[in-house]
């Protein structure tokens, strides 16, 4: 039972490592960015419905990273400063407004991550 299990786990965790290593992932509501080398990802998605925007950024090294997201061609939500020696972190935005989203990450060093969901 317990390998079963853990087999389970593995597999998950597989599937799981497979989506978020992919370069540019189309998800139902939303989209992501990955970039090994580079030290920003910049990301386009149409069709937000408007209300809650879920967004979440990794980046590496040492001092900040930076994330927002443009709605409609208009800062909606972030420029925010983050720890660049933290873990993954999200962040909603509440109450947002309907349309084509670009969002975005920095860093101070590679790789970077970045999605954003509805």
């Amino acid at each position: 039972m317990r390998k079963a299990i853990m087999r389970g786990v593995t597999t998950t965790a597989v599937v799981g490592s497979m989506l978020a290593l992919s370069p540019q992932i189309a998800l139902s509501g939303g989209n992501s960015c990955y970039s090994p080398t580079a030290t920003a990802c910049n990301l386009n998605a149409s069709g937000f419905p408007g209300n809650d925007l879920h967004v979440d950024a990794d980046v590496h090294g040492s001092g900040t990273g930076k994330w927002g997201v443009v709605i409609n061609g208009r800062l909606a939500c972030g420029e925010t400063l983050f720890d660049a020696a933290a873990p993954p972190q999200s962040w909603t935005c509440k109450f947002m407004p309907a349309g084509n989203v670009h969002a975005y990450v920095i860093g101070p060093q590679g790789p970077v991550s970045l999605t954003v969901r509805w």
